[in-house]
């Protein structure tokens, strides 16, 4: 019976190790997948900030563009006042 008893704890002790084991690996896979979700959260926070740079660099350079268009219309429209006035 003492040999039972011994053999009975014994085999508890496994059951607990594997327990232990298993609640490890369950808890390293969750670290794992959180640190994943993390980084590709980080690389879409990322994309989305090269994205709003980009289209803000593209409004500037629109905005550029119109407002040299404009500054060339009134050239124009001066040039030709000048030349209607001298003939």
């Amino acid at each position: 019976t003492l040999q039972m008893t011994q053999q009975n704890k014994a085999t508890e002790h496994q059951i607990q190790v594997a327990k232990l084991q298993t609640e490890t690996e369950g808890k390293a896979a969750k670290l794992q997948s959180d640190i994943l979700t993390n980084a590709r959260t980080l690389e879409q926070n990322q994309e989305k900030i090269d994205n709003d740079a980009k289209d803000k660099f593209m409004k500037n350079a629109i905005a550029v563009a119109e407002l040299e268009f404009k500054a060339q219309q009134e050239m124009n429209s001066n040039i030709e006042g000048n030349l209607s006035i001298q003939q």
